[in-house]
């Protein structure tokens, strides 16, 4: 009886997770020592396709901490991962929220006004205090950790 009653919210929740936007992880390798705007193109003719790498498309940014690929943008939710490499060695960056000591920051995708479609990703790499310098060059919104001195 119980099990009757809950099969339709169990059979809902299936649903709504099934139904989510996800994609392909990207796994990015990023020169050690880059720091400032990475750039990723997408769909672009004559460039060459992103490999995949255990389940992740792997894109490596050169010393300019730009790619462009011809395979397809995909929109949607998925865990992505950063990594500086150097000497084909690699170390893992965090992506975190404010106050929480990562690497990579400001995530976006923007479209070509051109093909009308989402075609480009860029982020930063560096400290949450090089990334508000890029994004607030006066300091003008406060961040505990930023503006209290740790």
């Amino acid at each position: 009886m119980i099990f009757l009653r809950l099969a339709p919210v169990v059979a809902a929740g299936l649903l709504i997770l099934t139904s989510c936007n996800t994609r392909r992880p990207d796994r990015i390798l990023i020169p050690a020592g880059f720091e400032g705007w990475a750039k990723i193109k997408f769909e672009v003719p004559n460039a060459p396709p992103l490999p995949v790498e255990n389940g992740h498309w792997l894109i490596r940014l050169d010393a300019n901490g730009h790619l462009q690929t011809s395979t397809m943008f995909q929109g949607g939710i998925a865990k992505d991962e950063y990594f500086y490499i150097s000497d084909g060695r690699r170390a893992q960056l965090r992506r975190t929220e404010s106050c929480q000591g990562g690497n990579i920051w400001g995530v976006s995708t923007g479209s070509d006004p051109i093909s009308d479609h989402a075609d480009t990703e860029w982020f930063f790499v560096g400290s949450q205090a090089k990334y508000r310098h890029q994004i607030d060059p006066g300091e003008r919104i406060y961040i505990p950790c930023l503006d209290s001195g740790e």
